[in-house]
């Protein structure tokens, strides 16, 4: 019987419906710089300087300049389990997509897929009023980030969050794209603040292969309850 109870149980978890957060969000940059390494050796970059510049094709020969418009979308699930962390949680694999086009940079596409893993989340809550989102994907050769400070929620609970009233000014809600070569260490960075945040929910059902593994999980745990029952018989 205990086992027909665990698998009740795995089922309603797993079956809740999950909100799937998207994210919308444009901002202008406000900055490009070319990190330059000058002393580099087995891979690894120990001393640097930054170099302020107008614009760059750094990025994987796409161009990036100050004045720039950006915009894009990151579509994110809430069901992920989170792994706290202090007043930080930590989310991993969850991001559906992330989408910028900014200069002449448009990803997705052919040539800078989206990595499958590599992805990530976190939320942080040390501050008593606003709290801080940071979103990262990994492209080949390119990574983006996207952090912003919005309203604390009450009480916190590290959730992830479905709506965002942005607070804190320019300085706290940023878009971030680096890309690094790894043959002489140098590295680029373009970037500025985030002017809007639009977001929609809607609601998910887990994907087939969820399902085909909780049925077949199922099959199993049934079948060792039925074996279970027979050997009890013959012993009696």
């Amino acid at each position: 019987m205990h086992y027909l109870i665990a698998l009740a149980f795995l089922m309603a978890h797993s079956l809740a419906p999950a909100a799937v957060v998207e994210l919308s969000y444009t901002g202008q940059v406000s900055y490009v710089a070319h990190i330059v390494c000058t002393q580099f050796s087995n891979g690894v970059c120990s001393a640097a300087e930054r170099v302020e510049v107008q614009t760059s094709d750094g990025f994987k020969g796409r161009v990036i300049s100050i004045g720039d418009s950006f915009a894009g979308s990151l579509t994110y699930d809430t069901y992920t389990p989170p792994f706290p962390s202090g007043s930080q949680y930590y989310y991993f694999n969850l991001i559906r997509a992330l989408r910028l086009e900014v200069g002449t940079l448009s990803i997705p596409d052919v040539d800078l897929p989206a990595s499958d893993f590599g992805n990530s989340i976190a939320v942080s809550g040390e501050f008593p009023d606003w709290e801080d989102f940071y979103a990262a994907q990994s492209f080949p050769g390119i990574n983006v980030e996207l952090g912003l400070r919005h309203t604390k929620s009450e009480p916190f609970d590290g959730s992830l969050p479905t709506t965002f009233d942005l607070v804190g000014g320019p300085d706290y809600s940023q878009l971030t794209v680096s890309s690094f070569d790894g043959s002489n260490g140098d590295g680029f960075y373009a970037g500025g603040p985030v002017e809007a945040v639009i977001t929609s929910v809607k609601s998910s059902i887990p994907e087939p292969s969820v399902l085909c593994l909780l049925l077949t999980g199922g099959l199993g745990l049934l079948a060792a309850s039925r074996a279970r029952v027979r050997t009890t018989r013959r012993e009696a």
